[in-house]
């Protein structure tokens, strides 16, 4: 008897083992495709080999959920022992290699851009996959069609050859069903569960590392999706982001955005002037020396920023362009997992500033190279009821294209060439495109560092320059004496600096006020206090004396009397920056990603941030 039941037990070992090496194998391809950015990353060698290690618990939980498949098929096989049971058994292992090779591949294809796992939110942008393949080199999309290919011709080789036996070669008989039932979804349980203990497995199981990239690595990025998914899921009509009393929640946010005087100081000589407002893809703070950065990457915003008001603490709340645009244009903060653009029944119930220019008489426009539809971007410009909405289509062959789009320099003739047509007073937005991936812009190699970014710092370059030409051109025409300009970048990129996602520096963007409509004293100057992209919305909107009801997300930075901070998400919690220091917090599992303030200001700007962060997301739920 030991013997007939031992091949079913042994089946199951087989499938197990196969799984931590297969785990282990699409490990160690992440980590070579990223070597580079893991030793900019300054994470030892040790930590690294580490994660194999401490990957295992994660790795045994995601394998004990796909044997359990594997044990149905083997309990009905024991009843009816055929070969085509085998074929079954086989077919549905390699289903599911190959979906955790896709996995492990689009993880490699958004790491290097969005510093995270593959999650429910990464996977809204697969509802259009041209825009996925439009935002990559043709050549890293060729190498990841091949890297697939291989991964998978090769792990099921293995599979066939290492650990799959066939069951209908043994002699098995149906009382042998018995215990296999019963003893082995113990086991499974407990593998998947992460043993028996009160609390269950979960990602801080396997978090070693004081470098994040190490405990990415090390976390099972199927288990990850999965759990991210399902923690999404709940979204609809259940506040995951919960941690107080509602009623403590709202007093602890109102008290944040409370404001001595609702007053505010001007700092523009003309009561209605024209706006442009100049939106930076991934524009970190790091590619501008006056914000702390390297010398070189953008020279001609250096000569921009003694005649302008530069803003030296401006955080960006989200890391996509659909978050920072309904950061900028609704002062709407970014949402964890989830976006506001992708919700257009919630979206339309939020406020826009571009509705405020248009009842005040102003001709609005929006244009942009590339094409809109990226994370339901035109949808929510359509509900900002910009008057003139402009992408890649609409300008035919009128100018050379990338990949992604029309380069900067060309939109930026394009904004002047339509400024100069335009009926004063106007709000015009161009949104830039060319530091975005795969920087296939004209001045590829400006910028020759020897580091992974290298293409990402000289497409900011060409971008510099663009802008540049653009001013010298814009200073010689007739309304440039009457128009604020705004530079402001919807959201901070990876740089030489190889910040992680969770810290404060990662999200530093620039934003810089210039123009002749500025006030002398204002031109040159800076701005110190902590703030957010979310706030240009009511600032602006003061400055201007429009109506600014509404946006109680967004705070009037010219108010002498309004409180600093800055929020920012992330999947597991948020961010909270404060003049006194900074925290990022992980809701789900309660713990600290980075902290700096003293352990008598650490609970208290912890419980501000998670206010901050239950109170919009509930917001979120029931607009």
């Amino acid at each position: 008897m030991i013997k007939k039941i031992a091949t079913p037990f042994l089946l199951l070992i087989r499938i197990i083992l196969f799984w931590i090496f297969l785990f282990a194998v699409l490990r160690l391809t992440f980590i070579l495709f990223y070597a580079g950015i893991i030793s900019e990353s300054s994470t030892p060698l040790s930590d690294i080999v580490q994660t194999f290690w401490y990957a295992v618990p994660l790795d045994l939980s995601m394998a004990g959920y796909i044997a359990l498949l594997s044990w149905i098929i083997i309990n009905i096989q024991i009843i009816i022992n055929t070969p085509f049971a085998d074929k079954i058994h086989k077919i549905v292992q390699y289903i599911l290699i190959a979906i955790a090779t896709i996995i492990t591949i689009g993880e490699i294809g958004i790491y290097g851009e969005w510093k995270t796992k593959l999650n429910f939110k990464a996977l809204e942008y697969l509802k259009h996959p041209s825009e996925v393949i439009e935002s990559d080199k043709t050549s890293l999309m060729i190498i990841k069609v091949i890297l697939f290919i291989v991964l998978v011709s090769l792990l099921i080789f293995i599979f066939n050859k290492l650990f799959y036996k066939k069951l209908s070669n043994s002699k098995i008989t149906k009382i042998s069903i018995i215990p296999f039932f019963l003893i082995s979804p113990v086991f499974l349980f407990y593998f998947a569960r992460g043993g028996f203990d009160a609390i269950p497995i979960s990602q801080s199981s396997v978090y070693f590392s004081k470098h994040t990239i190490a405990n990415d690595i090390a976390v099972n990025s199927w288990w990850n999706l999965i759990y991210d998914m399902s923690h999404n899921m709940d979204i609809v009509d259940k506040n995951i982001y919960e941690s107080m009393p509602k009623q403590e929640a709202i007093k602890i946010v109102k008290q944040l955005h409370k404001v001595k005087k609702d007053t505010t100081i001007s700092i523009l000589k003309v009561q209605k002037p024209n706006v442009v407002i100049i939106l930076l893809e991934s524009f970190s703070a790091d590619l501008i020396a006056s914000l702390g950065g390297k010398p070189g990457i953008t020279p001609e915003i250096e000569k921009l920023i003694p005649e302008g008001l530069l803003f030296t603490h401006l955080y960006s709340s989200g890391n996509r362009s659909q978050q920072g645009i309904a950061s900028v244009f609704g002062g709407f903060p970014a949402l964890p997992l989830t976006t506001l653009t992708t919700t257009p029944a919630k979206m339309h119930n939020t406020p826009t500033i571009t509705t405020r220019f248009n009842d005040a008489g102003y001709n609005t426009s929006f244009i942009y190279g590339g094409q809109l539809r990226y994370g339901n971007i035109k949808a929510y410009l359509m509900h900002n009821q910009f008057q003139k909405i402009m992408e890649v289509d609409d300008f035919e062959t009128k100018y050379p294209k990338g990949k992604l789009g029309i380069h900067d320099e060309f939109m930026l003739s394009e904004l002047l060439e339509q400024s100069n047509k335009k009926k004063e007073p106007f709000f015009s937005v161009l949104f830039t495109l060319s530091s975005h991936s795969p920087y296939d812009q004209p001045l590829q190699n400006s910028i020759n560092w020897g580091d992974s970014e290298d293409q990402f710092l000289s497409s900011a370059y060409y971008t510099d320059k663009s802008l540049g030409d653009f001013f010298r051109k814009a200073k010689k025409t007739n309304w440039y004496k009457n128009t604020l300009f705004i530079l402001v970048a919807d959201h901070s990129h990876n740089t030489y600096r190889h910040w992680a996602i969770n810290q404060k520096e990662y999200r530093h963007i620039p934003m810089l006020f210039l123009g002749d409509v500025l006030k002398d004293d204002y031109k040159g100057a800076k701005y110190n206090k902590v703030c957010s992209q979310t706030d240009l919305t009511k600032t602006l909107l003061k400055q201007l004396k429009l109506d600014a009801t509404g946006f109680s997300w967004s705070k009037d930075l010219f108010n002498p009397y309004t409180p600093e901070f800055a929020y920012f998400e992330l999947n597991q919690g948020f961010g909270w920056i404060t003049p006194g220091g900074y925290l990022s917090y992980d809701h789900f599992n309660s713990r600290y990603f980075q902290n700096t303030y003293t352990d008598s200001l650490k609970t208290e700007k912890q419980k501000e941030g998670a206010a901050y962060l239950q109170v919009l997301f509930q917001e979120f739920i029931d607009l």
